[in-house]
């Protein structure tokens, strides 16, 4: 999964309004993409932001196990490892 996809799917669990806000449907959208490009930007800047080597759990996996392929495609997944 790449990091924009990462961002889609974890950003709006991260930082959400709480339950109690009863926000029209555009704002929520607008504030769900802001959360997105935000979560995006932490996840392809993290070595810079936390200025450490961060070991990844899926780079680990990738390295040891070069058979994790993609099922629709049946192309090896790109972890986003470097």
């Amino acid at each position: 999964m790449d990091p924009s996809n990462l961002a889609i799917c974890i950003g709006p669990n991260m930082l959400s309004p709480g339950t109690d806000n009863a926000l029209p449907l555009e704002v929520q959208k607008e504030m769900n993409d802001k959360v997105t490009v935000l979560v995006e930007f932490l996840i392809n800047n993290c070595s810079e932001i936390f200025e450490e080597d961060i070991a990844f759990p899926a780079c680990a996996l990738a390295e040891e196990s070069p058979e994790h392929t993609d099922s629709s495609t049946g192309m090896r997944r790109d972890w986003g490892c470097h």
